[in-house]
């Protein structure tokens, strides 16, 4: 439904009960070529997908407590 949803993928795990933990990387200058991409043409996909977590956030079911209603119970029609 959303192309950029791995940029929130810390978030969305935490909201399922989760946990996160960074592990450092080694990170090597380019050797090759130029890079393709930038802020200009990343900015508005991550801004987009921002908003969706936002809603899904509002909307998020699992932070609501379920309860089951049985008919007739603690009711005077089950005596």
């Amino acid at each position: 439904m959303f192309t950029g949803m791995h940029r929130f993928l810390p978030t969305l795990l935490r909201m399922q009960g989760g946990t996160v933990r960074e592990i450092p990387v080694r990170h090597r200058p380019r050797i090759h070529g130029e890079s393709k991409y930038g802020i200009h043409n990343r900015l508005w996909v991550g801004v987009a997908d921002l908003y969706a977590v936002r809603w899904m956030l509002k909307r998020w079911i699992g932070r609501r407590q379920a309860m089951e209603v049985t008919p007739g119970f603690g009711t005077d029609e089950a005596e």
